[in-house]
């Protein structure tokens, strides 16, 4: 399990290269840097997965990577899915099972279209660092690690009671906090015609930050990590510079300012 419990760590060129020769060098290489962006919300960086290259969501709360359907079926890829490697700031990952879905509802909203999502099953084999502004990712190549995305202990509260858990880091998914709907008071749906009420949580408390008032979305709990009552986004993550440790299950969140 990839833990922090707060802002500090816890335990938790040559002129010319034939394709050849350039894909050798991302094999061997033990680091590497690309500049990164923050669109709508989310992590985003340049990749190429099977063969595809693009621009990738960053996402540290997937378990899973996955290749959009449009790409997939242009480059001639079939579902359910493919094993590929995959390269993301000049390093070489060792071939996964990747799955071709529709990104639609998800990057629909992007600035720029995206190629797929790279999650954990590729990332957990680096150290990885994570500067949102100006947007940079480094990597580190590490040893072998678990698959499993990073928790944060943190505490919610709405004014009267606090609450205090686990919760999944995730660098490509947008709202700055999501809970469990195990987490909150049921109420009646509203009537018909009517807006949806917004949720809101007078306060969230992770790694030496406070954010206030933060509107958050109410997720079903079998969407979630078993062992997390909710999910911080990046739009809370930007606040920090984090790094992700996977092969020593690791997390660091170091405030930015």
């Amino acid at each position: 399990m990839l833990t922090a419990r707060s802002a500090c760590e816890s335990p938790l060129r040559a002129a010319s290269l034939t394709f050849a020769a350039a894909l050798a060098l991302a094999t061997q290489a033990r680091a590497g840097e690309v500049a990164c962006s923050f669109e709508g919300g989310v992590l985003v960086a340049p990749a190429e997965v099977a063969g595809i290259a693009g621009d990738y969501i960053i996402d540290t709360g997937q378990p899973a990577s996955v290749l959009h359907y449009d790409r997939a079926m242009g480059a001639g890829l079939a579902e359910p899915g493919v094993r590929a490697s995959t390269h993301l700031a000049g390093l070489e990952s060792p071939p996964t099972d990747v799955a071709i879905v529709s990104l639609d509802a998800r990057a629909g909203s992007l600035p720029t279209p995206v190629a797929g999502v790279i999650g954990v099953d590729v990332l957990s084999r680096y150290r990885m660092e994570v500067r949102f502004s100006p947007c940079r990712l480094t990597l580190r190549r590490g040893g072998p690690a678990k698959a499993e995305v990073p928790l944060v202990e943190a505490t919610v509260s709405d004014g009267r009671t606090a609450r205090r858990g686990w919760f999944v880091v995730a660098t490509g998914q947008a709202p700055a906090l999501q809970l469990s709907a195990t987490e909150v008071e049921s109420s009646p749906p509203p009537a018909e015609g009517e807006p949806a009420p917004v949720w809101r949580v007078d306060r969230l408390s992770v790694g030496g930050e406070l954010f206030t008032r933060l509107e958050i979305n109410i997720v079903p709990p079998e969407t979630l990590d078993p062992r997390a009552i909710g999910v911080i986004g990046a739009e809370a993550l930007k606040a920090f510079r984090l790094t992700f440790d996977f092969p020593r299950s690791r997390l660091t969140l170091t405030p930015a300012r």
